[in-house]
């Protein structure tokens, strides 16, 4: 069904690409109108086509996974969210987290197609026990883990610009701080305590910006399944204890360059006694809640951290 579904996609986007054939006798006008219908059906009959392999794509890796142990549904969505966020982002010249992450979600699903390509013309050759091919495994785990990455951070809108908003000001930190682009370039273990530090700031300087991806990253923290619901009373302490710290700073220069050098454990000597004790107090803060950022799902923390990691050296 897989290899069809292929082949009718290939179908379509060949008559996509084919350049429609101008009847003389017909007017220039009525011409591109037809053109513009042929072209909208096509694109309707690509998707339909699309939605299908996907949902043969689940049914292939659920045969495959009936001797092992792997999980591999793939929603539609994903591929849908994908194709639109590279679609925004073909004019622009700065490449966004969501474009790279889109971008890993279509190269997997292209990887797949391209094999199937390869089979068509060799099915003698695939076992008939799925999971006894090794090149069909592998490109499914990996369009497996694609496709996770993607329903995480891509589906839902609000996420994709909290992540992309994020991995923007890493972007600039790495731009001011030699310190912390050191870091970037080696993959330091500090980075790994850094990154926790300046992803809570960076939640902080802007709470309903970041709000639903702290809810994915720290769903122990919004107790509340409500899309309006707000942090519970510790985070909001946490907030109102970076405001206080912010004010307090800003008195005395940039607070902003003081609680990102804060985070990466630079001392701030130009600090009045005041704010270094509000400094002092709040990096204790910080330091707590970068912990349980870490700690509360490490397996979702790491997936993250490597995402990050691979969009801020893009």
């Amino acid at each position: 069904s897989v290899i069809r579904d292929h082949q009718l996609l290939l179908a379509i986007e060949h008559e996509l690409d084919e350049p429609a054939s101008q009847r003389q006798e017909e007017p220039l006008e009525k011409h591109q109108e037809m053109r513009e219908e042929t072209r909208r059906r096509l694109l309707q009959e690509h998707r339909d086509a699309l939605h299908q392999m996907v949902n043969h794509l689940s049914q292939l890796s659920a045969a495959v996974n009936a001797c092992g142990n792997r999980h591999g549904e793939f929603n539609f969505e994903v591929l849908e969210a994908a194709l639109q966020t590279v679609a925004d982002a073909e004019h622009t010249e700065t490449r966004s987290a969501s474009r790279i992450l889109a971008e890993g979600v279509l190269a997997a699903f292209c990887s797949v197609r391209r094999f199937m390509q390869e089979v068509y013309f060799c099915l003698d050759t695939v076992d008939p026990t799925l999971c006894n091919n090794p090149g069909l495994v592998d490109l499914l785990d990996n369009l497996r883990k694609s496709w996770e990455t993607g329903s995480r951070f891509l589906v839902d809108v609000r996420v994709r610009n909290a992540v992309d908003s994020l991995v923007d000001h890493l972007r600039v930190v790495r731009v001011s701080s030699p310190a912390f682009a050191s870091m970037c370039e080696s993959c330091d273990p500090e980075f790994f305590l850094v990154l926790p530090r300046l992803l809570m700031l960076t939640f902080l300087a802007a709470p309903e910006k970041h709000l639903e991806l702290m809810r994915l990253l720290m769903p122990q923290r919004f107790p509340v399944i409500d899309a309006s619901a707000k942090a519970d009373r510790a985070l909001e302490k946490l907030r109102k204890s970076f405001n206080r710290t912010q004010r307090i700073l800003e008195k005395s220069g940039d607070a902003w360059e003081t609680l990102v050098g804060v985070s990466m454990a630079e001392d701030k000597l130009g600090c009045s006694q005041l704010a270094g004790s509000q400094l002092k107090e709040f990096a204790l803060e910080l330091e707590k809640w970068s912990m349980e950022l870490q700690r509360h799902c490490p397996q979702d923390w790491n997936q993250f951290s490597a995402i990050i990691t691979h969009c801020i050296q893009e």
